[in-house]
């Protein structure tokens, strides 16, 4: 009888850390998308109206490094035991970071959409000055 309500402890203590470990990866994902989606926005809102991609990226020297320190950061909650430890996150995988970035890479393609139509819009309408000359 005790091998079994053994077994049985055994089964429901892999179940909880199963369940725990699939929790910490799921939110060191969700940890590293949402900052993912922070470092998109961060590139995209240089410009509110010209593309990001045409701006150029030592305009201001803090944007690098503001990136490159958060990713750093993002590397050490994500594989540091201590930061694990705190911030109940795991390691993760290759396939997991591409996860997250593909996820957050969909933030700068709609907010280059949405330029594009400001852009489009505000070109469309005619100014002030247009009437003046009509």
């Amino acid at each position: 009888m005790q091998i079994i309500s053994g077994e049985i402890s055994s089964t429901e203590e892999r179940r909880w850390y199963s369940a725990s470990r699939d929790e910490a990866l799921s939110q060191t994902v969700a940890l590293n998308t949402l900052v993912f989606f922070e470092m998109v926005y961060l590139f995209n809102s240089r410009s509110l109206t010209e593309p990001a991609l045409s701006m150029d990226l030592r305009a201001n020297k803090w944007i690098p490094i503001g990136v490159l320190v958060c990713f750093i950061l993002q590397l050490l909650i994500t594989y540091w035991g201590p930061f694990n430890h705190v911030f109940h996150t795991e390691a993760i995988g290759l396939l997991d970071w591409a996860t997250a970035l593909a996820i957050a890479s969909s933030a700068f393609f709609a907010i280059e959409v949405e330029k594009y139509i400001v852009r489009r819009t505000y070109r469309a309408e005619p100014s002030e000055d247009d009437h003046a000359h009509i």
